[in-house]
């Protein structure tokens, strides 16, 4: 399992959003904390551009923007801190 952490923004982001919808982001996020690799799962994307070290990940009409670093392997398998940086709809964040 991948290691979760948010930057102090996007927990404000996520403060703002409806409870429902903020419920349906940490689902999300702790499902793709869950996956082997996080790049392969069905609704993140890499974001190019200035943005290019950044993937997206599709939430409903919401987004969230993370990095991913990569922490020691334990063993094969290969861990990352998912570090995320922005929660918003798509028109507020890019």
């Amino acid at each position: 399992m991948h290691e979760v952490s948010f930057h102090k923004r996007a927990l404000c982001s996520l403060k703002r959003i409806p409870t429902a919808r903020q419920r349906q982001i940490l689902v999300a996020v702790k499902e793709l904390s869950e996956t082997e690799d996080p790049t392969t799962h069905r609704n993140v994307w890499a974001m190019m551009g200035e943005w290019r070290d950044h993937w997206r990940m599709r939430v409903g009409d919401y987004r969230v923007i993370f990095q991913l670093r990569p922490l020691e392997s334990e063993g094969e398998a290969k861990r990352f801190r998912i570090y995320i940086t922005h929660i918003g709809t798509r028109g507020d964040i890019y």
